[in-house]
C-alpha cells in the first residue's frame, strides 16, 4: 500500500511540474520576452513550495 502511495506521489509531483512548465511556456508564447522573468520567479517560488512539501 506504502509503495502505491509513494507512486501515486511521485506521478502527482511529476504531472503538476509538467503541467506548470507547459503552462509557463504558453504564457510566454502568448505575451511575449518581457514576461519571462515573472514566469522563472514563478517557477521558483512553485520548486520551493513543491519541495517543501515533498520532504515534509
Amino acid at each position: 500500500m506504502s509503495d502505491k502511495l509513494f507512486f501515486l506521489s511521485f506521478f502527482l509531483s511529476f504531472f503538476l511540474s509538467f503541467f506548470l512548465s507547459f503552462f509557463l511556456l504558453f504564457l510566454v508564447y502568448l505575451y511575449g520576452v518581457k514576461d519571462i522573468s515573472f514566469s522563472l520567479a514563478l517557477v521558483a517560488c512553485y520548486r520551493v513550495a513543491g519541495d517543501g512539501w515533498m520532504n515534509g
